[in-house]
């Protein structure tokens, strides 16, 4: 295997979180929600540290009279998407950071979408070190496709995936897009990036930027939340 697969994670939290919306509109089965709290337990030994405080140092910035954070971790920073109602999680020993965002709108018990942005770095080693980004990318991402065909078959059905190359701001990024579909409960829309860095082919380190947003029906069309994935992207540097 060529990278450090950090995709087993994604998938345990990724599963949790449809299971999760599905079991707030009722529809989803008591062998489902068994599975969900079986998941659960798996994910939190994983160690996400969640409630609000990060591990890594905070920054702040005014611009304009509006107060702007980003987070410090293995020698990137980033800051959340705009808005407070996103809650933070680190890792720093996986030098990972997640922004969540619940909304319920009107639902006090229910929640209608979720929408989580997931960075994390990678890397290649031993005779890989030579493999060119393009390379790097064409590789990571068929393996993913793959481990989420084959892993997630008996979970979801995968579906629209698009892969190709884009530019935000100073980023040249490779991207595949795709949306999930668990057996019961609304669908998984996703975007994940590839960013390398001027230093990748010295440092032979890199970025894997994750956007996954789970609407109901009526949440569809805004589905994903490309603006806040872009806001996260564009925030990022490196030191």
């Amino acid at each position: 295997m060529r990278f450090k697969m950090t995709d087993a994670f994604t998938q345990q939290v990724r599963t949790i979180a449809v299971i999760v919306i599905a079991l707030s509109w009722g529809c989803v089965s008591s062998r489902d929600a068994e599975f969900m709290r079986d998941m659960t337990s798996i994910a939190s030994a994983g160690g996400l540290k969640d409630g609000g405080v990060p591990d890594p140092p905070v920054s702040a910035a005014t611009d304009g009279g509006v107060v702007s954070h980003k987070y410090h971790i293995a020698g990137y920073s980033i800051a959340p998407p705009e808005g407070a109602d996103w809650s933070v999680a680190t890792n720093a020993a996986d030098e990972t950071i997640v922004f969540e965002r619940k909304q319920t709108q009107g639902r006090p018990h229910g929640v209608v979408r979720v929408t989580r942005i997931n960075i994390g770095t990678n890397w290649t080693s031993g005779k890989n070190d030579k493999l060119t980004e393009e390379e790097v990318a064409n590789d990571y991402r068929a393996g993913e496709e793959l481990n989420m065909r084959n892993s997630g078959a008996r979970q979801y059905s995968l579906s629209d995936v698009k892969k190709g190359v884009t530019v935000l701001g100073d980023k040249k990024l490779y991207f595949m897009s795709y949306v999930t579909t668990p057996r019961s409960g609304p669908g998984q829309s996703s975007i994940l990036y590839l960013w390398f860095p001027e230093d990748f082919m010295r440092k032979r380190k890199f970025f894997v930027i994750n956007l996954d947003d789970i609407c109901s029906t009526d949440e569809a069309e805004q589905c994903p939340d490309v603006k806040a994935l872009t806001s996260v992207v564009q925030s990022l540097g490196t030191s």
